[in-house]
């Protein structure tokens, strides 16, 4: 049953408006937060719900309290956390490992339903000098290894990864050509599940030209 909840979450996916993701410059943290909040509530209103500013959940029982972007919920029960990350995908992986594993009584009575994490990556700057400039890729680095070794001590628990790939134009002359970090524009959304220390995808949601 649990693998079932992380596939049909990395199929549905694909039912977000990833067009209006791809046509927002820049920073598009709020944006991605509100479309994916969007489309987990209009799969069924009737039974889901989100929290905006998502709960907290504690490190230690007198650390400051750690914050996801949205809570996903369903009936009476939160399911999911939501994370958006541009800047530091690591950080983002520690809130998605305590709150899926939560350490202190209170926070496990009140999070242990959760199933499953949406964590969404992209770059926010480019990196080069000229003509050389270009945005790394938002599933760089150790992401992929970080991922499947956290995926295997979730205990049942799903990881749903969705990278936002860009690109950057170097020929700009509007308003977007004035700072570097609007130079970024999407080319492609893709999605991985990551269960157990294994992977499946990644599956395309968003392709940057339209198919024959």
């Amino acid at each position: 049953m649990a693998n079932d909840v992380g596939q049909q979450l990395l199929q549905s996916l694909k039912d977000v408006d990833w067009q209006v993701a791809a046509r927002v410059y820049g920073n598009d943290h709020s944006t991605l937060i509100g479309l994916i909040v969007r489309w987990w509530v209009s799969q069924c209103p009737e039974r889901r719900w989100a929290m905006d500013g998502g709960a907290t959940c504690r490190p230690q029982p007198k650390a400051r309290p750690w914050h996801c972007d949205a809570l996903l919920g369903e009936d009476n029960a939160p399911v999911g956390i939501l994370e958006v990350e541009g800047a530091g995908p690591e950080h983002a992986l520690e809130r998605v490992k305590l709150f899926l594993n939560p350490r202190q009584p209170e926070d496990k009575r009140l999070l242990g339903p959760l199933r499953f994490a949406i964590l969404v990556v992209y770059p926010t700057g480019p990196k080069g000098h000229k003509e050389q400039k270009h945005f790394p890729s938002a599933f760089g680095g150790k992401l992929d290894e970080k991922l499947r070794r956290l995926s295997k001590q979730l205990r049942g628990r799903q990881v749903v990864v969705v990278a936002i790939e860009k690109g950057y134009e170097h020929e700009l002359t509007d308003v977007r050509g004035r700072t570097e970090y609007h130079r970024g524009s999407a080319n492609h959304v893709s999605g991985r599940l990551y269960q157990g220390g294994r992977v499946v995808g990644p599956i395309r949601y968003w392709p940057a030209q339209e198919t024959a």
